[in-house]
C-alpha cells in the first residue's frame, strides 16, 4: 500500500497550509489514523493514494479542510469497484483524543464527491452482496407482476421459495443485461431482460424500456418501464454512464458517523 502525502502546515499571517511546510501532525498521526480508519471500513483494498489539507491550528481543533483519497480494486460491503476516487471536505474529528493514544473517529455528517467505475466483473462478483442482491430480488418480485407467461407460472410461490442461480450482468452502449435461472423446488426457469438506466431525483435509477428475452423472441416490459430502485437518501447521483464491460459514476454521498 502506497500513501502519497501533500499536506501543510499553519501560516502565520492567514492559517492557510503551507505545502512547502510539512505538518508533522498530519504525517505521523493524521494520515495513519484515517488510513487505518478506511481500510476497517473496505473489506479489501489495493494501491490507496491519500492526501490531507489542513493547517495545525485545523487540527488541533479537529478540523480536517480536505482529504482526497483514490484507490483501485476496493471492496465495500460486498460490492466490487475497479477504481474509486473520492475527496471528502468540513471533516470533524477527534484528533484531539487521537493525540492521546485513541482510535479515528468521525464526529459530523460530511459530504464526500465521488467517482467510481465498475467493470462487468465487479458487478457480477457483487450480485453475491445483500446490497445488489437485494435490488435483484425487488426485480424479481415485480416480474411476477409483469403479463409474462413464464414469470406467471411462479406466482404461486412466496419470495422465501425462489432463489436465483448463474446470475450475469451484461454491459452495452446505454444497455445492462440481467439474465439468471429463477429456481423452485421443482423446476428452473431462464430470464432476461435488458434494459436503459436513467438517474432520477438523485437516488434512483429508473429502466428505461426494459425487454424481455424468451426462446430467441424478445418483448417490450411495459409494466418494468419506469421502475425504480433506490440507492439510498445519503446518496445524490449526478451522472451514470453505460458503456461496454463499464459502469461509471459520479455524484455526492453524505457520510454518517457510526453511532
Amino acid at each position: 500500500m502506497r500513501v502519497n502525502l501533500e499536506s501543510g502546515s499553519e501560516d502565520e499571517q492567514t492559517d492557510r497550509p503551507n505545502p512547502a511546510k510539512p505538518s508533522r501532525i498530519i504525517s505521523s498521526v493524521l494520515t495513519p489514523a484515517i488510513r487505518l480508519w478506511l481500510k476497517s471500513q473496505l473489506d479489501h483494498v489495493d494501491d490507496l493514494q491519500l492526501t490531507i489539507t489542513a493547517s495545525d491550528r485545523q487540527i488541533f481543533s479537529g478540523e480536517i479542510q480536505q482529504v482526497t483519497a483514490s484507490a483501485c480494486r476496493a471492496i465495500y460491503q460486498g460490492l466490487h469497484f475497479s477504481q474509486v476516487s473520492v475527496v471528502g471536505t468540513g471533516i470533524q474529528t477527534n484528533l484531539r483524543q487521537v493525540l492521546r493514544g485513541k482510535a479515528f473517529r468521525l464526529l459530523t455528517t460530511f459530504p464526500v464527491n465521488a467517482k467510481v467505475q465498475l467493470s462487468e466483473a465487479d458487478l457480477n462478483a457483487s450480485l453475491q452482496a445483500p446490497l445488489l442482491a437485494n435490488a435483484v430480488l425487488e426485480l424479481l418480485l415485480n416480474l411476477l407482476k409483469a403479463d409474462i407467461p413464464a414469470m406467471q407460472e411462479l406466482a404461486a410461490y412466496s419470495p422465501t421459495a425462489l432463489r436465483l442461480e448463474h446470475a450475469q450482468i451484461t454491459l452495452a452502449a446505454n444497455q445492462l443485461m440481467l439474465s439468471a435461472d429463477v429456481v423452485t423446488a421443482t423446476r428452473s426457469i431462464a430470464i432476461a431482460i435488458q434494459t436503459g438506466l436513467q438517474v432520477e431525483q438523485g437516488n434512483l435509477l429508473k429502466f428505461e424500456r426494459p425487454q424481455w428475452f424468451e426462446n430467441g423472441h424478445v418483448q417490450p416490459l411495459d409494466a418494468l418501464h419506469g421502475f425504480t430502485i433506490s440507492l439510498g437518501s445519503e446518496v445524490n447521483l449526478q451522472t451514470l454512464r453505460l458503456d461496454p464491460s463499464q459502469l461509471t459514476c459520479q455524484g455526492t454521498i453524505m457520510v454518517t458517523p457510526a453511532e
